[in-house]
């Protein structure tokens, strides 16, 4: 994944019981709402799931799922994850949360709840009351992400919480390149500690991060040249966690279980811009940089230092090869291939990643 805002996941957050919109006894899943830029996004939509664009606009709600207790809730929602609509096709009743609750779509069946941010313990209890299960996505790296993730997930244990899905990041690992990955393992040891029922979804880079990183050129520059990655699309993260949401039973093969989404192959930079270029019939072009050249280039924009080491982190990432890993989690639990990144459903306007879409609206 990549830094937060271009590939770090948003996702939902926990489940809550509501007999006044005639789901009595069903599991509701509650999603987090920060505000979120809707450029370059389409969806393409799956047979076997139906999809939520998160930006406002919504698929039908057909049934509701037998056997699933309570509701579930969905953290940090952006148009790039169609979980929600998933869940509502398997009939998952859900508590849409967030620091923006009018911004939230609405939806048959779901309750919008909030501002509550994962550092305030008092909101998100009050937000996550009544909820089953927590499906929770890292925040922006901001110093303090462990805590503001342990204030959630305590705030949703104080509720009745019974079960946390958390998207973390492949390679998370104390010492891992990708910074953002540091901060992702961090949360695991924390959650592992708390004894909750829980679930570590660990996606790789995201298939849509190169587009995003190209400048007005549509060139993608950093210093990566011989490293590959396993891209993953976003739909195939959200069929994997909508997979593991729905299983029935108050056991489930994947409690304490850590799952590696990936994509079908690892490629390398300049393989995975080639083929953005093919699917979308642009000429996206990848260029080697030296790790001077990128810092150099990065500080003539205007990048913070932050974001400077956290953008080369992930390149050094893919260029070390700690995220080339390729595992079978995606077809195995969804019973579908997993999506080449050539067939993505979207694609990010050039400098929207986080950091470069900062700069040009300072620009405008």
């Amino acid at each position: 994944m990549a830094p937060a805002g271009a590939d770090e996941v948003d996702v939902p957050c926990s489940t809550a019981h509501r007999d006044d919109l005639g789901f009595p006894g069903s599991r509701r899943a509650a999603w987090g709402w920060p505000p979120a830029p809707s450029h370059g996004w389409r969806m393409r939509p799956k047979p076997s799931l139906s999809l939520l664009d998160v930006s406002g606009k919504q698929e039908r709600r057909d049934r509701q799922r037998p056997g699933l207790e309570g509701n579930t809730c969905l953290t940090r929602i952006t148009p790039r994850w169609p979980i929600a609509a998933r869940l509502a096709d398997h009939g998952v009743p859900q508590l849409l949360v967030g620091r923006s609750p009018d911004r939230m779509p609405e939806l048959p069946g779901a309750q919008r709840r909030g501002p509550a941010a994962y550092a305030d313990a008092a909101d998100m209890r009050r937000a996550l009351e009544g909820a089953s299960t927590l499906i929770l996505v890292s925040g922006h790296r901001t110093g303090r992400r462990l805590e503001e993730h342990a204030t959630a997930v305590e705030a949703a244990i104080a509720v009745g919480v019974g079960r946390v899905l958390y998207v973390s990041l492949v390679s998370a690992a104390p010492t891992a390149t990708y910074l953002n990955a540091r901060d992702q393992w961090l949360t695991e040891q924390f959650l592992a500690g708390t004894g909750i029922r829980h679930t570590v979804l660990r996606a790789a880079f995201y298939a849509a991060t190169p587009a995003a990183l190209a400048n007005e050129e549509l060139v993608v520059s950093g210093p990566a040249p011989t490293g590959r990655a396993a891209f993953v699309t976003h739909e195939d993260i959200a069929d994997v966690i909508t997979a593991v949401t729905i299983e029935d039973g108050p056991r489930s093969e994947h409690d304490g279980a850590t799952l590696e989404i990936t994509g079908p192959e690892a490629l390398t930079l300049d393989e995975a811009v080639t083929r953005i270029a093919a699917a979308t019939g642009r000429p996206y072009r990848y260029e080697p940089e030296t790790l001077e050249e990128a810092f150099a280039r990065r500080w003539r924009l205007g990048m913070s230092g932050e974001q400077i080491e956290t953008w080369i982190s992930w390149y050094q990432a893919i260029e070390r090869g700690e995220v080339s890993v390729v595992t079978d989690v995606v077809p195995r639990l969804t019973g579908s291939p997993a999506t080449p990144i050539s067939n993505a459903a979207w694609w990010p306007a050039p400098n929207t990643a986080r950091g470069t879409a900062e700069l040009r609206r300072k620009r405008s």
